[in-house]
């Protein structure tokens, strides 16, 4: 998740990747932190304020996905909202195991989804155009970039 998180600030830098404009964007975290001023909230609200503009770890993927038209047809579904709920229990938490639902996925298929998309967006990077070997399908041989099995 470190290698995906890296990769996806350096093509769209966080200062430059806002969600709306940084004009308009100003006049509204003024009113949102005069509101908090009145209202008497805890100072740390306003200095949170500007995470607000920036696109959630989901929203960066699938545009990095989209932009660089990389195939992920083949990952279970909802795969990358399950690998980023994972990770956030992971960094948040510190413990990814939940007693209470027995039907929850071993983090090692988590794990093995973004390997897998960070393996296929070197091969982007690289123009690599051929067979690879994919944890993902078992150690099946996918042919790049279309990431079909290889009969």
């Amino acid at each position: 998740m470190t290698a995906l998180e890296n990769t996806l600030e350096s093509a769209y830098p966080e200062k430059t990747n806002q969600i709306a404009p940084r004009a308009i964007f100003k006049k509204f975290e003024k009113a949102v932190r005069a509101l908090i001023k009145q209202r008497g909230f805890p100072q740390a609200l306003r200095e949170k304020l500007p995470e607000l503009n920036r696109p959630y770890l989901l929203e960066k993927i699938t545009k990095y996905i989209n932009d660089r038209e990389i195939v992920i047809d083949d990952f279970p579904k909802n795969a990358l909202k399950e690998i980023i709920k994972a990770r956030n229990a992971i960094v948040h938490q510190g413990i990814y195991f939940d007693y209470v639902n027995p039907t929850q996925v071993d983090v090692w298929e988590h794990v093995m989804v973004a390997r897998e998309l960070v393996v296929r967006i070197f091969l982007k990077v690289l123009r690599f155009e051929g067979n690879y070997f994919s944890l993902l399908h078992e150690g099946k041989q996918l042919r790049f970039p279309s990431c079909r099995v290889v009969p």
